[in-house]
């Protein structure tokens, strides 16, 4: 693999310690899911979800008649129900549900790679993961038509990308110092 394209790989490969991370909690949300199937009003338990259902389905007929532009200049923050609306309008409840489990699940794997990246042990990086993946945010918000949903997996991504790039972990990371705001490689 050369170096640039480890630099562009987001999501990294699953090894041990990934799939020991990623196989429970797909099991989990794919039980999830089934539930999800069984009670779809459950989609809209989130704050503000109603609200929310009606912009999504109000921009997916302005869409269709033609007028996309003036309803996102009139239906209040479109960061705040655009991502979702768009996913809903591609597939629907539960494309936007299973995009957004995806979007959870490579999030804890971000948290694992972040943990690596700041010089966590193994344990300790899975650990953090495994307390993010049992959050609210990362359990439930992706089953619900929660902006939160895909928000906080791409902050996450940024962490994961600013904490030292796409590529693998480096053994000489740099160690910095409050006090002379100055880093040095290990």
């Amino acid at each position: 693999m050369t170096a640039l394209s480890q630099r562009l790989v987001v999501v990294p490969a699953l090894g041990g310690a990934a799939w020991r991370l990623a196989l429970p909690l797909g099991a989990l949300h794919a039980a999830m899911f089934v539930y999800d199937l069984a009670h779809p009003g459950r989609f809209v338990n989130a704050d503000r979800a109603g609200e929310r259902i009606q912009v999504v389905a109000g921009f997916g007929e302005a869409m269709q008649s033609g007028d996309p532009l003036a309803y996102l200049t009139s239906h209040g923050i479109v960061g705040d129900w655009l991502p979702q609306a768009l996913l809903y309008a591609a597939g629907g409840q539960y494309f936007v549900i299973a995009a957004q489990v995806l979007l959870a699940l490579a999030s804890v794997l971000w948290v694992h790679e972040i943990g690596l990246r700041l010089g966590l042990r193994e344990n300790a990086a899975q650990g953090a993961a495994l307390l993010y993946a049992l959050l609210p945010h990362t359990l439930v918000f992706p089953h619900q038509l929660a902006s939160e949903a895909i928000s906080v997996p791409l902050v996450i991504l940024g962490f994961r990308l600013a904490a030292g790039g796409a590529g693998p972990r480096r053994s000489g990371a740099p160690i910095c110092s409050s006090r002379s705001h100055r880093c040095s490689h290990g």
